[in-house]
């Protein structure tokens, strides 16, 4: 039996061979495993990482839109609140007489040598002038301006002369004038 001694060394020898080269396999395919695990787990720590400062830019981005809302919520506020002061400024003035319109008319209306020393605001559309012009043709080219359409029959309905009368002291002609405003051309709309 010495020749069936011979023969299991080697099977013994190739199970061996096997058994390591199976062992061989099994650590190089555990190797490459560990090595696309670590990969693996590398990329997801990467990830993870990128994805903590992507959250992180967005709330701090989100963080900064809520303060810009927050900022023109009182700014939208103010606008709100201007926008009554507007509304209620636009009613009082509204209806009311322009004054202002008034003078410059009469100012464009009046030539040289006439001073208005009293201008009286009566009820409705009637306003009364009182004054002083160098001389009575002065006085009459005072009267076309108040009804030209150019200057102020702009403004004036109708112009009367009440009274005139001539001042011997000073030189001067005294006027009162009656004026009728044209409807509505002095309210502020």
């Amino acid at each position: 039996m010495p020749g069936a001694n011979i023969n299991l060394i080697p099977r013994e020898l190739k199970k061996e061979f096997r058994v390591r080269e199976v062992r061989k396999s099994v650590n190089i395919a555990g190797a490459i495993i560990l090595g696309l695990s670590l990969i693996s787990a590398g990329s997801l720590v990467i990830a993870g990482s990128m994805l903590r400062r992507s959250y992180n830019d967005i709330l701090a981005k989100t963080k900064n839109e809520e303060q810009k809302i927050i900022d023109m919520r009182s700014l939208e506020q103010d606008a709100d609140r201007l926008e009554t002061k507007i509304n209620a400024l636009q009613n009082i003035m509204k209806g009311r007489k322009r004054y202002s319109y008034l003078l410059r008319i009469l100012s464009d209306s009046t030539p040289e040598g006439i001073k208005v020393s009293a201008l009286t605001a009566g009820l409705g559309n009637d306003i009364t002038l009182a004054g002083t012009a160098d001389n009575y043709i002065t006085l009459a080219k005072f009267l076309l301006g108040l009804i030209d359409p150019d200057l102020g029959g702009r403004l004036f309905l109708s112009v009367d002369l009440s009274s005139v009368s001539l001042d011997e002291r000073v030189g001067l002609a005294r006027f009162l004038i009656s004026v009728k405003l044209k409807e509505g051309e002095m309210i502020i709309k």
